[in-house]
C-alpha cells in the first residue's frame, strides 16, 4: 500500500468533509444528518488500514509490517478483526465507526484522550458498548479519558 499516495488524498477528503460539515452546521442541519454526510465524503477517503495508521505515518513511521501489526493490534483491542481494516468508512455502523475512531486515537499510545459526545449519535444498546469500550481502555491501558457528553446521566456512569 503506497501510504503517502493515500495520505495526500486523505487531507483532501477530511478537508472536504470539514468543509462540507460546516457549511451544514451553519446552515442548521441536524448533527445526525451532518455526520451521516461527513461518513459519505469520508467512504472516499480509503480503507480503514490507513485511516487508522495515519498517525503513525504523519509520525514518519515507514516499516509498514510495523504499521500493518499496529492497525491489527487496535482493532482487536476494540473489539473488531483483521478483516475490518480492508474495508471502507461506509461499510461500517455507527458503534464500529466509533470503534474504529478509539482505535485511531489509541495507535499513538496516548495517555490522553478527549472524547467529546462519543454516543451521542448511537442507539442506547450501542452506547453502552461503547461506554463499556472506554471504561474497559480506561482500566486495563491507565488512559485517562476526558468524557464531555450533555447526557449527565451518562457522564455520572462514566465517571
Amino acid at each position: 500500500m503506497d501510504w503517502k499516495a493515500k495520505l495526500t488524498s486523505r487531507k483532501l477528503w477530511v478537508a472536504l468533509s470539514e468543509f462540507v460539515g460546516m457549511l451544514l452546521v451553519a446552515f442548521g442541519v441536524a448533527e445526525d444528518t451532518v455526520t451521516q454526510v461527513v461518513a459519505i465524503i469520508m467512504a472516499g477517503a480509503g480503507a480503514m488500514a490507513y485511516i487508522i495508521a495515519e498517525g503513525l505515518v504523519i509520525k514518519g513511521i515507514k516499516d509498514k509490517e510495523y504499521i500493518d501489526q499496529k492497525v491489527f493490534e487496535m482493532l482487536e483491542t476494540v473489539g473488531l478483526v483483521r478483516e475490518h481494516a480492508s474495508r471502507y468508512p461506509h461499510e461500517f455502523s455507527g458503534g464500529q465507526r466509533q470503534r474504529i475512531g478509539v482505535a485511531r486515537a489509541l495507535i499513538m499510545e496516548p495517555s490522553l484522550i478527549i472524547a467529546d459526545e462519543p454516543i451521542s449519535a448511537l442507539d442506547v444498546s450501542i452506547r453502552a458498548q461503547v461506554i463499556n469500550l472506554l471504561d474497559e481502555l480506561r482500566n486495563n491501558l491507565g488512559i485517562s479519558i476526558l468524557f464531555i457528553a450533555h447526557d449527565l446521566s451518562v457522564v455520572k456512569y462514566f465517571s
